[in-house]
């Protein structure tokens, strides 16, 4: 949904001061292209490439008197399935109306209105193998599937594997996976900037309000899906002015408000849950950031944000499970009984279940006894949280700055419907950071270099699984320390003209310092099980607690996931004079070493090291009112298809992957 944009900004984390919570990481700034006063223009692009992909883009921008303007913005994009079984496809359509208008030589307003729909099957996964305990020998037997990453779930050959796996809590085998994954999520937006120049500053007031409606199915190892509705209204006010004497200044404040409305299900095939709730989040922030010219070449940056946050949650798990209790030869056998459907409510399963509160119902002839367990769940949550930033800034030549800085900032806690894991504490990050950027030869070479030191206690994780009442649902956890240390080195430089080069590389130690969490063991139906539950399959060692409820697990000393040591970018464009015309040759590389992607630590959650390139070649005139453009590219030149996220669920394993090699025609004008 980025489209007709002006600019995009990545401010490295935290960005807690200006950008308030939930900004640990950074913050991304999404600026849109704003009405241009007195200016009749516009462009157009469209593209199309493998894949049956295309894309329509485009913009007019039209003057209305002498001091407003109109600009209207749209986006359709779209292509098949990358997947065999037609998943992860794309279906977008986007559109943007702007006003802008000088009411006065010192205030500006501008208003905007957009709306989005996302449509099409949506992601999948593929299956990458199963897993079976095996008593004998105390460990797990692994049977790989030996698909590529674009079978998905849904061919022929993905639901004759799935079939062929042992459920062993239902006594028979997996059922093929169903229904078909689908997307129908529509957005709207309404905002307004307006922008006063007063004799203490420049006052800015950003109101806004979205609403989204979101319906969607997704196949996983297993079935979820949900109707979700929210509402979010904000308000931001600040004030800024420079060169106050030898200050500069900014402070503000911010309204929140946000209400959600969920209802999904989830199904496992033996075990199958409902969740609907309702969250209200109502947040209010006061901010200030002061810079302080102590001389010429040097400033001290001081800023400080509090912030509250108030909670309502109220929310119910309607949960559903089945066990065999027949045996054959020891193992469980009930090869005549059905498994759980995915349905929006429990009574729509196509046998007879409890009723909420009833005793279990028995399967015939499948001799499954079903047992059905009802959560509710009402709770507030209220916390206050201040964060800060402290800076020095010192000019080591006309073209060289040294800064330091330390900043703190974190991501509020939360609420969720999960027995045992009701509610979740805030992260809480601090950042020392130390740098110098530099400019050579006139501006033709830039080299910068950095170094940072995170400290990162209680980062949020969330996962499906099982809670401590063995309802399935989502959980979200704390972990408890985790440090982040690394450095970057960035260069770019015009070695001749028309020829532009650029390299990043950034290492980064990340370690979990202190990671340690329980895993449950659910009985069911206590009376047909033992205590000999199986260890969760995990790369972390664990220890039964001999509670016979969980197993303590330690993955302390293993690295942060999705973090890989280290990433190097090289990027070089040459540009070409031709006659009357204009060519660019541009290329892209990138290599990461391996990270993991899941908390878990299993070797399928392993992304190997890899390189990952692009190209394009570009032809323009040299000049024109109307100008004109045609361009050819290829993304993913390796087609490595990196790991995104990885689901391990009733121990099979499933991944979702980045895009293949994907090429393609861009044709623009703009006038």
């Amino acid at each position: 949904m980025f489209y007709d944009l002006q600019r995009i900004e990545l401010l490295k984390g935290p960005q807690g001061t200006l950008y308030g919570r939930n900004a640990t990481g950074g913050a991304l700034n999404v600026l849109p292209e704003q009405p241009h006063i007195g200016e009749s223009s516009g462009f157009l692009n469209a593209g199309y490439g493998n894949y049956d992909f295309y894309n329509v883009e485009g913009a007019i921008n039209a003057p209305v008197g002498d001091s407003s303007a109109v600009r209207l913005s749209m986006l359709m994009t779209r292509n098949s399935g990358f997947n065999n079984d037609g998943t992860a496809d794309k279906d977008i359509k986007s559109i943007r109306l702007q006003g802008k208008s000088e009411l006065s030589d010192d205030l500006t307003v501008r208003l905007a209105g957009d709306y989005s729909h996302i449509g099409g099957v949506g992601g999948s996964n593929t299956y990458v193998g199963s897993a079976q305990y095996n008593n004998q020998t105390g460990q797990y037997d692994y049977t790989p599937s030996g698909f590529s990453p674009s079978e998905g779930l849904f061919s022929n050959a993905s639901q004759a594997f799935r079939t062929n796996i042992f459920l062993s809590q239902a006594g028979r085998n997996f059922d093929p996976l169903s229904p078909y994954p689908y997307s129908d999520n529509d957005y709207y937006g309404v905002n307004a900037e307006a922008t006063w120049t007063t004799a203490i500053g420049t006052l800015t007031l950003i109101p806004a309000y979205r609403y989204y409606k979101s319906d969607v199915v997704v196949g996983e190892s297993f079935t979820l899906g949900s109707v979700d509705t929210g509402k979010q209204e904000s308000v931001e006010a600040r004030l800024a002015a420079e060169d106050v004497g030898i200050f500069d200044y900014t402070a503000g404040l911010f309204y929140y408000h946000e209400v959600v409305d969920s209802d999904g299900a989830v199904n496992q095939s033996a075990v199958y849950a409902r969740q609907y709730y309702e969250s209200e989040t109502t947040s209010g922030a006061a901010f200030a950031q002061l810079r302080m010219h102590v001389t010429d070449a040097m400033r001290l940056v001081g800023g400080l944000r509090y912030t509250k946050d108030d909670k309502n949650f109220s929310g119910a798990t309607d949960g559903l499970a089945m066990v065999c209790t027949l045996k054959l030869v020891g193992i469980d056998s009930c090869p005549a009984g059905q498994l759980f459907e995915f349905v929006r409510t429990p009574e729509e399963q196509p046998f007879a279940v409890p009723a909420r509160g009833g005793l279990p119902t028995v399967q015939i002839p499948g001799a499954e006894i079903v047992i059905r367990q009802f959560t509710e769940e009402q709770a507030k949550l209220s916390k206050g949280k201040a964060t800060y930033r402290a800076a020095l800034e010192y000019d080591l030549a006309k073209d060289s700055l040294f800064y330091v800085s330390a900043e703190s900032g974190f991501r509020s806690g939360g609420i969720s419907l999960a027995a045992g894991h009701e509610t979740y504490k805030p992260e809480n990050i601090l950042a020392y950071t130390v740098g110098i950027k530099n400019r050579f030869f006139g501006g033709k070479a830039q080299l910068n270099l950095e170094a940072f030191d995170w400290e990162y206690k209680g980062q949020q994780f969330s996962h499906l699984g099982a809670d401590a009442n063995g309802n399935l649902g989502l959980i979200i956890q704390n972990i408890g320390t985790s440090r982040i240390r690394g450095l970057e080195v960035d260069g770019k430089a015009l070695l001749w003209r028309g020829m532009h080069i650029g390299t990043t590389v950034q290492y980064v130690d990340s370690v979990y310092k202190d990671f340690e969490y329980d895993s449950p063991i659910v009985d069911v139906v206590p009376i047909l099980t033992t205590d000999n539950s199986p260890p969760p399959r995990l790369g972390c060692p664990s220890t039964n607690n001999q509670d016979g409820k969980a197993y303590h697990v330690n993955c302390d000393g293993l690295p942060g996931f999705n973090s890989p040591k280290w990433t190097v970018n090289l990027s070089a464009s040459q540009t070409i004079p031709i006659g009357g015309y204009i060519a660019v040759i541009s290329a892209e590389t990138q290599y990461r070493t391996g990270y993991f992607v899941g908390f878990e630590y299993l070797d399928f959650e392993h992304q190997d090291s890899a390189w990952r390139s692009q190209a394009s070649l570009s032809l323009m005139p040299g000049a024109g009112a109307y100008l004109w453009s045609i361009s050819a590219y290829v993304r993913n030149i390796e087609n490595t298809r990196s790991l995104q996220t990885a689901n391990s669920q009733n121990n099979i394993d499933s991944v979702a992957y980045s895009e293949p090699r994907t090429y393609g025609i861009k044709l623009g004008i703009q006038f």
